[in-house]
């Protein structure tokens, strides 16, 4: 018996997406890490306003914010300590020059490693964590953690058994047979209450778990530039039952699939 909230599978496949990155594209974290002196030189100190970090994080720049509404936002002479106003001009086209080759580097980032999206999740997420990498390495070293509206482990309730110990009255078989029809009784009792509270929650009971693996091989496949022929001869590889078919026309049915239902990128190709 398994339960799902098909809710949460967008979120959990971004979020295994992002932990693939991690795991078998570990290039892409390195670049982004090359980026925080520009973005520690355009916060100079001070947190970036929000309307800047969004203009930064957007797949299309916004043509609309000009260049005075950014230097507004950006407080130049507050950041950077100027006091000379013969001295703001010079400095407000060195600190645009800086905001602009930020924006640039990380758009190059995206484009190389084909992590653009339908609805721009992905590249959102990834400044979000280039923004907290750049202030606190220690505690952002997985771009797994990036996910910012994606999904995270539910935590379980906590159960507990106990049981009468074993008496020097009783025989260890007769003991062992008391415990264990206790316990399987426990067990189902559990069982059947979780399930209870898990439908009237809206889960639905599901017989074929979905299998997020196959994130995997779609990063593979955009971020690796791995053939497909090659993808499959890997799946034959970690399929230890051996019993598994699977062909480009599978493959590809997963890659539309996530693309579609969950806006995961999909190099054309």
């Amino acid at each position: 018996m398994r339960f799902t909230d098909h809710r949460f599978k967008p979120g959990l496949h971004r979020w295994k997406y992002l932990q693939y990155l991690d795991e078998v594209a570990p290039e892409v974290k390195e670049s982004l890490i090359q980026l925080c002196p520009k973005f520690r030189a355009v916060e100079n100190g001070y947190a970036l306003p929000d309307s800047v970090a969004s203009w930064l994080s957007r797949e299309t720049a916004d043509q609309e914010r000009g260049i005075d509404d950014l230097l507004r936002e950006l407080s130049v002479r507050k950041r950077h300590k100027v006091v000379d106003r013969s001295r703001v001009k010079k400095e407000e086209q060195r600190v645009l020059g800086e905001l602009y080759e930020l924006r640039k580097g990380f758009d190059d980032v995206i484009d190389e490693y084909q992590l653009k999206t339908v609805e721009g999740w992905l590249r959102r997420n990834l400044f979000y964590w280039l923004g907290q990498y750049s202030g606190e390495p220690h505690l952002y070293k997985q771009l797994a953690l990036a996910h910012l509206q994606a999904w995270i482990p539910k935590q379980r309730e906590k159960v507990e058994f106990t049981f009468d110990g074993w008496g020097v009255e009783d025989s260890s078989e007769e003991f062992i047979a008391r415990l264990t029809k206790n316990f399987n009784r426990f067990v189902d009792d559990h069982i059947k209450k979780m399930a209870s509270k898990y439908k009237a929650q809206g889960y639905m009971l599901t017989t074929k778990p979905f299998d997020v693996t196959w994130v995997k091989w779609l990063v593979y496949w955009n971020v690796k530039r791995m053939p497909k022929d090659d993808i499959l001869d890997l799946i034959t590889i970690e399929d230890l039952t051996g019993n598994r078919v699977i062909t480009i026309k599978t493959l590809n049915s997963h890659f539309r699939r996530f693309k579609d239902e969950f806006d995961l990128p999909l190099r054309v190709g």
